[in-house]
This record gives structure tokens, C-alpha cells and sequence, in this order.
């Protein structure tokens, strides 16, 4: 039986003071949640993909909200299986206080 799962994510990193809602969740533990999504044979796919696929493989999509700059390191590792995210980026926090990533780091990401 095929299933479509999203799974959504906040930031990266080891949560802080600032982290008041709980939302970041440490490179390594996102890491671990990428390797057994590939361990259970699934498809790691953008959620456009997931959407459109006809097959009858299961996916998972991980998705990411806000774009903040920690967000990279995320991009890296599904690119290091082989895979994408999707990124939600909120365009009017560039150049704020906030660490929101930049375009030239969006095109390098390849999301």
C-alpha cells in the first residue's frame, strides 16, 4: 500500500532560549529521521512530487518553513542521499535581523 507522508520542520540546530516553541530539531536527529525513511525503502520527494506521483512507491516529503539560513544544512543532507527538500522561504525577512537565507544561497541549495 502506497503512502504519502509530509514531514514538516522549523530550524536546525539545538534548541535555545530563543527556541520557546520547541521548533529546531539538531542536524544530527534530522539526519536519523533521512536515513530511516531510506531504510524503509521509501521515496525521500519534494512535495510537488509526492503530489504528482503516479506510482505505486511510497514517499516522504521533508518540508521546511520560513526559510531561515540554518535551513542549509538540511539541503545538504537530503542532497547527500540523493534527494530534495521543499523550502518555504518568506521573501519580505531578507536583509531583516532574522538569519533568513539568501538568494545565492536558495540557487546553491538547489530546492
Amino acid at each position: 500500500m502506497k503512502k504519502r507522508i509530509v514531514l514538516l520542520y522549523h530550524s536546525i540546530g539545538k534548541s535555545n532560549a530563543n527556541d520557546l516553541m520547541q521548533l529546531r530539531i539538531p542536524k544530527a536527529e534530522l539526519q536519523k529521521h533521512v536515513d530511516f525513511v531510506r531504510l524503509k525503502g521509501m521515496k525521500i520527494s519534494t512535495i510537488e512530487e509526492l503530489l504528482s506521483s503516479k506510482d505505486d512507491r511510497s514517499r516522504v516529503a521533508f518540508s521546511f518553513d520560513d526559510g531561515y539560513e540554518d535551513q542549509i544544512q538540511a539541503a545538504e543532507i537530503l542532497e547527500k542521499a540523493g534527494s530534495r527538500g521543499t523550502f518555504f522561504v518568506i521573501p519580505g525577512l531578507f536583509g531583516g535581523k532574522i538569519p533568513i537565507v539568501t538568494g545565492k544561497q536558495i540557487g546553491r541549495a538547489h530546492v
